[in-house]
């Protein structure tokens, strides 16, 4: 990946929220959350998600299980700053489930928002700007899955 793209990357491609604020932009029945703290505090505040997608780590420091109710948990291996065939298809898998899945992943979880995003499937993609918010992205948007599709055939 060129230092242009992974760059744009850096910059979320949709509004960075505080955590009520992105509790009221997540429609449950399509919220797809990626990482142990956004998890935690949605899940806290009463969100259902779809999908949450989590290590058990936050900021590389053990965290716990976050207590998101999910019916259907997939396992994955993901080293930190790729991601595996296994880790994509177990996102895949989760997201067409009928009913709410969670994504435990060994090793890193935060690239996988690029597969959620990408699948689409009318998700609504959360994932944390430590330090800032809570990035809130629309997998339907055009400008989102254009930016999206290049930084995964970049990989």
């Amino acid at each position: 990946m060129g230092p242009a793209l992974a760059e744009e990357l850096r910059r979320p491609p949709g509004p960075v929220l505080d955590e009520r604020s992105a509790l009221s932009a997540l429609p449950a029945d399509r919220a797809v959350l990626v990482g142990d703290r956004v998890s935690s505090s949605l899940c806290a505040l009463g969100l259902r998600p779809w999908v949450h997608v989590v290590d058990m780590r936050e900021r590389r420091s053990p965290s716990g299980t976050p207590s998101c109710p999910f019916e259907r948990s997939l396992f994955a291996q993901n080293p930190p700053g790729l991601i595996t065939r296994q880790a994509a298809e177990a996102v895949d898998e989760a997201m067409s489930c009928g009913s709410p899945a969670r994504v435990l992943v060994e090793g890193e979880e935060d690239l996988l928002a690029l597969i959620a995003i990408y699948l689409g499937r009318g998700a609504i993609v959360a994932y944390g700007q430590p330090g800032v918010g809570i990035a809130v992205v629309d997998s339907s948007d055009p400008r989102v899955r254009a930016l999206t599709e290049r930084a995964l055939l970049s990989m």
